[in-house]
């Protein structure tokens, strides 16, 4: 009696709904399942599915047979076109807050002007609640025999445990962004045996793709206010000639070019011989320098007194020449470097006397000195650096270093540096720490480039090492910090289900695209649990429906909007979910709004740059003195000019002219951490981070 009644009451409910029983599709609940990933999965919202199963509001059951509306799935349409195929697939998705036209182009794999040909309402603007038909892009079947394989374009590779697609773009010299538009299905996560093409070594792929997914051209701020700029500019600060380097991204086309920088693509081809070929992703061309044109009359458009030909002034040698060292870095890959046997001293003169110059921003005059009464309120970043650089010297000159300070005041000006730099040149340097600020170190490492001078850049996350093997970047950046992150997901929370949650803004999404790619293969089909919350303002509905029952749930936070952090950490909180931890940024810890008890029931974990170990004896070694010395508590920039000055001027006093080579061990000081790894194409990066979190109500490392 009771089926007969059930049977009826959904009989009942089709009838009034007005379908018939094609109209619908039937899900069964499996263990782990949650009403989100299933409206995820057929591209509905939870109301909608609640709506449609009222018996799931109180929650989900393993084998619970849910009712689906076909209109809302990936269900092929039979209407043929005139190509004689049928029509594309589509999905209805319902705008939510928060959401944007590029984050719908990330979820589904569409460009933008997809969207807006299937939906033309859009003209008015996109608005919460409205219902977008989305086409979805055919997923071919990965390619299982060897008669389906294009082997005379590619190879093919077969993903082992442990592989990650980042270290498969390396391996096989080819970029992120190429891997991904080669195997499509390989960014959302690798699993063990799935195969993977790459380009035929020798044969150079070349894009131009139209709408393709875009990398972060940023990464992270300095400590001062540097406007952004465009990529090219910050690989190229000299504005003295009407021509500047640009690097390619993906997604560049010789349209986009055009559009840019007014240029024509027989101008570019004549600029770039190479680019008869096609535009290859990351290299560097050159392109004219985008001024502002002075409005033209209407009189003078019809008589053709505007000039037609913009670009007459030649390019530079110099220009040139930076391009190519740019794109093949002292050909590095024909040329192996020396192996230099730096534990043998009998090469190294311990006893010399080493040049190190150290330039910060004091801005002070002439008749200033570096007491801190008389210098500029803006040096107190640089001031504290100093002081603690100091302590390093005189600590090492005490060891028997002999080592000369040259100081010297950049005061922030680029200008400044260009009208010293003949006597920089000149000085017999061994070693130079600063400056500061991104576009004033890297004018510098170029300035010193063949002089092969070290050049140390102390405090900036930005600085650009590509092409500058001279450079060493201390503080590590972005890549540093999404490489921690998935390190921690692949060996703590290897079982875990991942929720990336975020405000949709491109660094962040892009943030969660290179930790992804660093996440090693799984064997299941699926991957790993993996969730996107996007938007500005996610309910806690959203939240509670990401869980999944039995595992741990690790939120992976990629933003830094403090608005957003609040609202997501309390909300996370008011779950009263033992099984949730956090996976974020060092500026978790720096929210005056966030209570610390939040923090530590939501087991707050973060890769940080920075920890005062307080119970070391030789960070509190260095704490007294430097109270004896000052007067003062040593602050966050003392604490980093120490390390520095220890780490690098003792390289420098063990291993000389052979600094360079001697990079490869891992030390830590007072606040600092230094594990430097020399890139493929320039410099030096640091790459140690340590791993930190609130457990029992205090910040520790773990």
């Amino acid at each position: 009696m009771t089926r007969f009644l059930l049977g009826l009451l959904l009989a009942f409910s089709l009838t009034a709904l007005g379908q018939n029983d094609d109209d619908y599709i039937f899900h069964q609940v499996e263990a782990g399942e949650t009403k989100y990933g299933i409206s995820r999965e057929y591209g509905i919202s939870i109301e909608q599915l609640e709506k449609f199963n009222p018996e799931i509001k109180s929650g989900l059951k393993e084998g619970l047979t849910l009712l689906i509306p076909k209109k809302a799935s990936e269900v092929k349409s039979t209407v043929p076109s005139k190509g004689g195929n049928t029509e594309p697939e589509f999905v209805y998705h319902e705008v939510k807050a928060g959401e944007t036209l590029y984050s719908l182009t990330r979820t589904y794999g569409v460009s933008e002007l997809e969207i807006k040909q299937h939906n033309p309402e859009l003209a008015n603007g996109l608005k919460v609640g409205m219902t977008l038909k989305i086409p979805v892009k055919e997923q071919k079947a990965q390619p299982t025999e060897v008669a389906q394989l294009d082997t005379v374009n590619y190879t093919y590779h077969k993903v082992e445990k442990d592989e990650t697609a980042y270290s498969l773009s390396r391996a096989h010299d080819i970029s992120l962004d190429s891997l991904y538009l080669l195997n499509p299905r390989a960014e959302d996560g690798l699993r063990i045996g799935q195969v993977i093409k790459f380009p035929k070594k020798g044969e150079k792929k070349y894009y131009s793709i139209a709408g393709a997914k875009r990398p972060k051209e940023g990464l992270a701020t300095d400590e001062s206010e540097i406007p952004a700029q465009n990529q090219a500019l910050q690989n190229d600060t000299d504005t003295s000639s009407t021509y500047m380097l640009y690097q390619v991204k993906t997604g560049d086309s010789f349209f986009s070019l055009k559009q840019k920088f007014n240029v024509t693509r027989e101008e570019l081809i004549a600029l770039n011989p190479e680019l008869a070929k096609g535009l290859e992703l990351e290299k560097y061309i050159i392109v004219p320098r985008k001024v502002e044109q002075p409005e033209t009359s209407f009189l003078d458009k019809i008589f053709n007194k505007v000039d037609p030909e913009p670009h007459k002034e030649e390019v530079p040698d110099a220009k040139v020449d930076r391009k190519n060292e740019l794109n093949n870095p002292y050909d590095q890959k024909n040329t192996p470097e020396p192996k230099i046997d730096i534990e043998d001293t009998l090469n190294i003169d311990i006893t010399r006397n080493y040049l190190v110059g150290l330039m910060l921003p004091f801005f002070v005059t002439d008749t200033d000195s570096l007491d801190p009464e008389s210098v500029d309120k803006r040096s107190k970043v640089a001031l504290e650096f100093y002081n603690g650089f100091l302590m390093a010297a005189d600590s090492l000159s005490k060891a028997g270093m002999n080592l000369t300070l040259n100081v010297f005041d950049t005061k922030n000006s680029l200008f400044l540096l260009k009208e010293k730099i003949g006597d920089i040149r000149r000085t017999d340097f061994d070693l130079i720490v600063g400056p500061l600020y991104k576009d004033n170190v890297e004018f510098v490492a170029d300035e010193l480039r063949s002089r092969k001078v070290p050049v140390v850049s102390p405090l900036s996350k930005t600085v650009e090492v590509k092409g500058r093997p001279n450079l060493i970047q201390c503080i590590p950046g972005s890549t540093e910090n999404d490489a921690k992150m998935a390190e921690l997901l692949n060996i703590r929370f290897s079982e875990a289900r991942i929720v990336f949650s975020h405000t949709g803004k491109p660094e962040e999404v892009e943030d969660v695209r290179q930790i992804k790619a660093r996440l090693r293969a799984r064997e299941n089909g699926r991957f790993i649990d993996n969730i996107v919350l996007e938007g500005s303002n996610i309910s806690r509905s959203e939240l509670r429906e990401s869980l999944s029952p039995g595992k741990r749930n690790v939120f992976v936070i990629t933003s830094e909007d403090k608005v957003f952090l609040s609202d997501l950490v309390n909300k996370l909180r008011q779950l009263r979910d033992t099984s949730i931890y956090i996976l974020g940024s060092s500026k978790l810890n720096q929210i005056a709004t966030l209570e610390p008890e939040y923090l530590n029931d939501l087991h707050l974990t973060m890769p940080n740059e920075y920890f005062v170990d307080y119970q070391d004896p030789e960070t509190a070694k260095f704490i007294k003195a430097y109270r004896e010395k000052y007067h003062n508590e040593p602050m966050r920039y003392a604490y980093q000019g120490y390390d520095v000055g220890m780490y690098f001027l003792n390289k420098l006093w063990k291993t000389g002219k052979y600094m360079l080579h001697g990079l490869n061990d891992t030390e830590h000081y007072t606040n600092t951490g230094f594990e430097i790894r020399k890139t493929r194409d320039g410099g030096y990066r640091n790459e140690f981070m340590y791993v930190t979190g609130i457990r029992n109500m205090t910040l520790i490392k773990l």
